[in-house]
């Protein structure tokens, strides 16, 4: 927006000019090409396939930065349905090997960080690269806010070094991340008993 804007004020175009054109002359007066149509960047859909096998890369965080590069040059960006669209067919003009093989419904794709995780076996020192897994949270996003999602994900870790899904699910269900830790303290029940003895009361007098 604030660059067209910039070009409208370039070429002298205003609100009550642009209202009297059509939408081809006003894109004409701030997009001018020789056939009279807007002509977008392309991207380097060789580099992004290449920047694709990198962990923690998406097609949208290239798309982003390929947004970014085209306003630095005063072009057009594709949108970001059509940024994939065009990688799909560069995958299949090229014969490309796609990342992710597999048939429609076949599978279930599930988001991780991007990253591997080393846990260690306490028992047997064994150490396992894992997953970290992360679409049940993401899912839970769309119930709750992002607060109570880091609140309730704060105390689990609290509870247990190594907590499960389903006991930040369980937090969530009950308000317990609701629960200021002041007020979750006094609740407890005391563990200060009687110090005084039967003496005090007058038993075992004779």
């Amino acid at each position: 927006m604030i660059r067209v804007l910039r070009l409208a004020q370039e070429v002298g175009l205003n609100w009550s000019k642009a209202q009297d054109m059509g939408d081809k002359a006003v894109s004409e007066a701030l997009f001018p090409t020789t056939d009279g149509k807007l002509h977008y960047k392309l991207p380097d859909y060789e580099a992004v396939h290449t920047a694709m096998a990198q962990p923690g890369v998406t097609l949208q965080l290239l798309w982003i930065e390929y947004c970014d590069r085209c306003h630095d040059a005063d072009a057009l960006p594709y949108q970001l349905t059509q940024f994939k669209k065009y990688y799909r067919q560069f995958v299949q003009r090229t014969k490309a090997t796609m990342h992710i093989q597999r048939k429609p419904g076949e599978h279930m794709e599930v988001d991780w960080a991007g990253q591997t995780a080393e846990l260690t076996d306490p028992d047997t020192g064994e150490v396992v690269k894992a997953y970290k897994a992360c679409m049940g949270l993401l899912q839970m996003a769309e119930t709750y806010t992002p607060q109570r999602l880091d609140g309730a994900c704060a105390k689990a870790l609290r509870y247990s070094p190594r907590p499960s899904w389903k006991s930040v699910q369980t937090i969530l269900k009950s308000g317990q991340d609701l629960i200021r830790e002041e007020e979750s303290e006094s609740a407890k029940p005391s563990n200060v008993g009687f110090t005084r003895g039967a003496a005090y009361f007058g038993r075992g007098r004779d």
